[in-house]
């Protein structure tokens, strides 16, 4: 094992009372400590106007293990806060990490950059059709009008989420807005009856149950052909998180796995009371709905090369760059020339950067 400095950021107004440095918390040899932005280099790092830093420092077999425990351990307190004080505290930042293990030669340092520019080709749609689908929904003249507002919502929400069982229940929730107006739509009561086969778990002998359910969705179901299997599991799911069926943890998979169909069931019922359509090439897109927003962060790493971690930064402050992009005129077009500025107190070693979480990545040579 070995030993980490993760290093977070939050946007929150709260304060301690007594005012004080920072806050730390042991937990075995896991340190978390707190503190309010100090200078400007804890705005320029966080790349936020104000908030709070976050230092946490555990033992781990490697810096993603690390990262991924700090984080957790983060957004625990954070939830804490909020709970004890009513106010916002806002998803903890990565900034950056490295390994603070002694007596090391060189140690592996991870910064992690937003809001830069990301040179991807964009998600094409043709205005036409974007302008007639939002006529169509701004001109509904039914009372399910607000349904359908909020139903829109819920797939937004579901699609920018970060976390995959928050994503599960956005989708589910604009299914369950949409019952009603998919009831008419479909010409069925709201609340139906259902006979499902059920087994004894003592004796294994099979009987027929019924259970009330959701006729608008059960409707929509039987429309776009969802089989029995995902329908129990999607059930499944729901009584899991909301009435505590099963260990959260051990829900995060089929969350995942369950998103893509997900939102397409929402989107389709939308388009269903619309009466509007879209191109498959729409749903092959949702396949990639995930808790991982692609272009959303940027990571470099390095090797900083230094025995003694007294000696690592500059100014008794942590090790840093600064990314920079500028964009200059080429023969009529434009070229986007990327550098690190090092703020660190030893040398280093650039390795390579990439998408936080994409499988791809660059070495920094063939891009400095």
């Amino acid at each position: 094992m070995k030993r980490y400095l993760v290093l977070l950021s939050t946007k929150t107004n709260l304060n301690f009372m007594p005012e004080a440095a920072n806050y730390s918390f042991n937990i075995g040899d896991l340190v978390i400590s707190f503190r309010r932005f100090k200078d400007q280099r804890d705005r320029i790092i966080s790349e936020l106007n104000y908030g709070w830093i976050i230092e946490v420092k555990l033992s781990a077999e490697n810096i993603d293990d690390a990262i991924s425990q700090a984080s957790e351990i983060s957004e625990f307190f954070l939830s804490a806060f909020c709970f004890e004080s009513g106010c916002e505290s806002y998803p903890s930042n990565i900034i950056l990490s490295y390994e603070i293990t002694e007596a090391v030669e060189k140690r592996i340092f991870r910064q992690y950059f937003r809001n830069l520019s990301f040179r991807s080709s964009p998600t094409q749609i043709a205005f036409s059709s974007f302008f007639e689908h939002s006529e169509k929904i701004l001109s509904f003249k039914t009372d399910h009008k607000n349904r359908i507002y909020r139903a829109l919502r819920w797939f937004r929400k579901g699609i920018m989420s970060d976390d995959p069982i928050d994503q599960f229940l956005f989708f589910w929730h604009g299914l369950e807005t949409l019952n009603s107006p998919l009831a008419e739509h479909f010409e069925c009561d709201k609340n139906i009856t259902k006979e499902i086969e059920r087994q004894c778990k003592k004796c294994g002998q099979k009987y027929m149950d019924h259970i009330s359910t959701l006729g608008g969705i059960e409707a929509l179901y039987d429309n776009i052909k969802i089989d029995r299997a995902k329908r129990t599991k999607i059930k499944d799911m729901r009584n899991g998180i909301s009435h505590g069926f099963k260990n959260l943890s051990e829900l995060y998979g089929d969350a995942i796995e369950l998103l893509p169909t997900m939102a397409k069931i929402l989107h389709i019922g939308i388009t269903k009371i619309l009466g509007i359509s879209f191109e498959q090439s729409h749903y092959d897109g949702l396949e990639r709905v995930a808790p991982i927003k692609l272009g959303e962060l940027m990571k470099i790493d390095f090797f900083l090369n230094e025995n003694d971690i007294s000696k690592l930064a500059l100014d008794d402050y942590y090790p840093f760059f600064i990314y920079e992009d500028s964009t200059i005129s080429k023969e009529g077009g434009f070229n986007v020339q990327s550098k690190c500025i090092p703020h660190v107190g030893c040398s280093y070693e650039p390795l390579v950067m990439g998408v936080f979480t994409k499988n791809s990545s660059i070495k920094i040579k063939d891009i400095m």
